[in-house]
């Protein structure tokens, strides 16, 4: 009879987690698919209430095979294994789900890394009407990483005309772009040359991108809109005077 009734309110549970397709640890009603409640919410208890996931070292983490998505881990160690391969995230102990391709580390705070270029002379180069020039020194490599957000991009240069003067000064138009991987984008500041004589331009370009994880280049490059009663094609020697580069990016 014991067992009977034994295998009656086995039968009776399942049939109700089946039913009910939610699971309760330390409750009778389950908000949720499963609802773990801790045994002191509030009080002096001693007693270690939480969710305890799964920890592995990094060797472990990069053997597995068929993982699902939004599997969740901690790294305990990483003096096994290496950063490549699924595990090219993990360079750190901590907390990784995995999201269908890699390992990627949850976001446990804000990091900010940044380069930058800041100088009072720079090479001369020249700026024509006929094609875009990279202005030396702005030219920067940036690898972001896979939990890397958004390019935070700060450019300032001072430039002055090298020699005589060119017909046509002082009322010329010049502009200045930021390329990235060799593509030009919306991010430009177009100004006018100021005076006659010693002339200079300065600009100023501020802007936010979102870039996929891997390795880019970024260069500023400039040209010359419009003539203004200067030959085509006529070169205006330019030397930056001035010039800050910098640019950072949130982990």
């Amino acid at each position: 009879m014991i067992k009977i009734i034994v295998t009656i309110v086995i039968i009776t549970f399942a049939f109700s987690l089946k039913l009910n397709a939610q699971v309760g640890i330390n409750t009778d009603v389950p908000n949720s698919t499963m609802d773990i409640v801790a045994k002191n919410t509030t009080g002096a208890s001693s007693n270690v209430d939480g969710l305890l996931v799964p920890r592995v070292d990094r060797q472990r983490a990069q053997s597995m095979t068929g993982v699902s998505a939004s599997t969740l881990i901690y790294v305990n160690s990483i003096a096994t294994g290496t950063a490549s391969g699924t595990a090219v995230n993990i360079t750190d102990t901590g907390y990784y789900y995995f999201n269908d391709n890699v390992w990627v580390k949850l976001n446990t705070g804000t990091s900010i890394f940044s380069l930058s270029v800041d100088s009072t002379t720079g090479a001369d180069f020249n700026v024509n009407d006929l094609a875009t020039t990279i202005v030396p020194g702005t030219s920067q490599s940036v690898t972001i990483p896979a939990e890397g957000k958004a390019l935070f991009i700060n450019f300032m240069l001072g430039i002055d005309f090298v020699g005589t003067a060119p017909a046509g000064s002082g009322v010329g138009f010049y502009e200045s772009r930021l390329y990235i991987d060799g593509t030009a984008t919306d991010a430009f500041l177009r100004v006018q040359e100021y005076g006659q004589g010693a002339l200079s331009t300065q600009f100023t370009l501020n802007t936010v991108k979102s870039l996929a994880a891997g390795p880019h280049t970024l260069d500023i490059r400039m040209t010359r809109t419009s003539n203004n009663g200067t030959t085509s094609g006529a070169n205006m020697n330019c030397r930056p005077i001035s010039m800050s580069f910098n640019a950072s990016y949130i982990k």
